[in-house]
């Protein structure tokens, strides 16, 4: 399914957002490879290629960051029980 660049846009601000607001819980995610790639979540002039890598980098650092916290969220519910 393509989409258009508009929609690209919003995924590409939330996940921004998302990003954002992990780091506000003190679990900061490293943006360093999203940020090599110099597409902003506000560039709307940037390609719609750039605007899809840029969300898999973001999408990718999402889900390590989710699987990581789910493994030291099981590890703790381990140690009580």
């Amino acid at each position: 399914m393509a989409y258009t660049k508009v929609e690209l846009l919003s995924i590409h601000s939330l996940l921004y957002q998302i990003t954002e607001q992990y780091d506000e819980w003190g679990n900061p995610i490293d943006l360093t490879e999203y940020r090599e790639l110099d597409t902003s979540h506000t560039k709307i002039h940037g390609s719609i290629s750039d605007h899809e890598t840029a969300i898999k980098h973001l999408a990718k650092e999402l889900k390590s960051e989710a699987e990581s916290s789910q493994s030291v969220q099981n590890n703790s519910v381990k140690q009580i029980a």
